[in-house]
């Protein structure tokens, strides 16, 4: 009675087999299709480098065509994850002639390089040195600080080390040299982000912040380099010249001329400006040479003489009184000067002395070639 429902099940099961073991069939037979496609995939790989890639990687043979060759069958073999010890080289030296020679052939080729082998360590080193050469020190830095912090692997530390003060050199005087000094600024704050205790650069820093009177903040980034036994004695002296300046604040600013090891002020006296003075710190009074006198009007020969010391030496002059002498927005009445002939060698219409600098606050700022002077 159960005969026929029986014999239907088994068919039914015989049926289901087969059609389970015909796809089963098909899914080997479609993943042997693929392992072979792989497989000569990578032994066409295999046998291109052998073909391609120079034998003699020392005489530089490797040319840009080699290495497009070998970076077109990495992008086309898309499961090739790993890179052949030969292939690297050859990609290096390429790259190495690439970069003196062709550097913007050079950069194109390193990303595609980066493009397939994410990280590469000496590509990024690579990289690094092709911005350099095509003068894109922001990204060569960017590049070669990622490289150190967070690749590294083969690449000697000394060597990337080497190339962060390369780069940060050239960069500091590219930026200076074209007045761009807030990224200068934002380059050292990105050193120190990443070198924290480098004194270096917390000097250099504060140097910038001095040029652009950030000057509490130059007072911050000094203390982290005041204590430093090869910065310190640096870093001291510019504290010391930036509070003094924070005094300074109130003062009038007189901009100085630098020739020869002396400094020059323009000055105006009795109303006739152009005068050309020398300052001398070491002169008891106001000089003024005889010609100097004459375009003034002042009269070069005086009853009354004066001895005045000068650094050359002593003198006995006749001296004559000044009824106003300007510097800058500083002006005094009633200065007393000699009138005496200038050193030889000193080319000026004479020297600004002490008689006038001492009935102020003063302070020369020889690096800025600048004379603050402040009332008393």
């Amino acid at each position: 009675m159960f005969r026929l429902p029986f014999l239907a099940v088994v068919f039914w099961l015989s049926v289901g087999a087969g059609i389970g073991w015909w796809f089963h069939s098909l899914h080997i037979e479609s993943r042997r299709s693929i392992d072979s496609a792989q497989t000569e995939n990578d032994a066409l790989a295999r046998s291109f480098a052998d073909d391609v890639i120079p034998q003699d990687l020392t005489s530089d043979n490797s040319t840009a065509e080699e290495y497009k060759k070998i970076l077109t069958l990495h992008e086309a073999a898309a499961h090739r994850h790993e890179w052949t010890k030969k292939e690297r080289e050859v990609l290096r030296n390429t790259a190495n002639h690439l970069i003196q020679n062709d550097p913007g052939e050079a950069e194109t080729m390193l990303n595609r390089w980066l493009a397939n082998d994410q990280y590469n360590p000496g590509a990024m080193f690579l990289l690094a040195k092709t911005y350099i050469q095509t003068l894109q020190y922001d990204k060569a830095l960017s590049t070669i600080l990622t490289l150190k912090f967070y690749v590294q692997d083969d690449i000697p530390t000394a060597d990337i080390d080497a190339l962060i003060v390369e780069i940060e050199t050239k960069y500091a005087a590219l930026l200076r040299e074209t007045g761009a000094v807030a990224t200068l600024l934002e380059m050292y704050r990105k050193l120190i982000s990443y070198f924290p205790d480098a004194a270096e650069y917390y000097y250099k820093l504060a140097e910038i912040q001095h040029d652009l009177d950030l000057n509490y903040e130059a007072l911050d980034s000094l203390n982290y380099a005041i204590y430093d036994p090869i910065w310190r004695s640096q870093a001291q002296k510019l504290a010391q010249k930036i509070q003094l300046h924070l005094e300074l604040g109130d003062k009038v600013e007189v901009p100085l001329q630098q020739r020869d090891g002396h400094f020059f002020v323009d000055a105006s006296i009795n109303g006739v400006g152009g005068i050309t003075l020398l300052l001398d710190t070491g002169a008891s009074v106001c000089v003024l040479r005889p010609q100097a006198a004459r375009q003034i009007g002042l009269p070069e020969d005086s009853e009354k003489n004066t001895i005045v010391t000068m650094v050359s030496g002593v003198a006995n002059a006749p001296a004559v009184t000044i009824d106003s002498l300007a510097v800058g927005e500083a002006q005094l009445s009633n200065v007393l000067a000699n009138i005496l002939e200038m050193p030889p060698g000193i080319d000026s219409d004479g020297l600004l002395g002490m008689n006038f600098l001492s009935r102020f606050d003063f302070f020369i700022d020889q690096d800025k070639a600048m004379l603050y002077l402040g009332s008393r």
